[in-house]
């Protein structure tokens, strides 16, 4: 891979990560509400999944975000195993 177009790349992890990260915390704030408005749910239930939501959508952030930095760094070896043993 070029250094083109890693850049590129990680330009493109960086900016999806934080949309990631807003509609995360979108999801966790309305969430529910909009869940129990649009879907005619139960209230807990909503929230439950408005949290779940928010939560998948972070831990794929995280995984952008870690993908991008990889990529910065010039590493060839882009693993998430290889950082949670740091």
């Amino acid at each position: 891979m070029t250094a083109a177009t890693k850049t590129g790349l990680a330009s493109l992890l960086n900016g999806t990560a934080w949309l990631l990260f807003v509609m995360a915390g979108l999801s966790f704030l309305f969430g529910g509400r909009a869940i129990n408005e649009f879907a005619k749910t139960g209230w807990i239930l909503a929230e439950v999944e408005g949290v779940g939501l928010a939560m998948l959508l972070g831990g794929i952030d995280a995984i952008a975000r870690t993908a991008a930095t990889r990529l910065e760094e010039g590493d060839s070896n882009i693993s998430m195993s290889d950082s949670l043993r740091k």
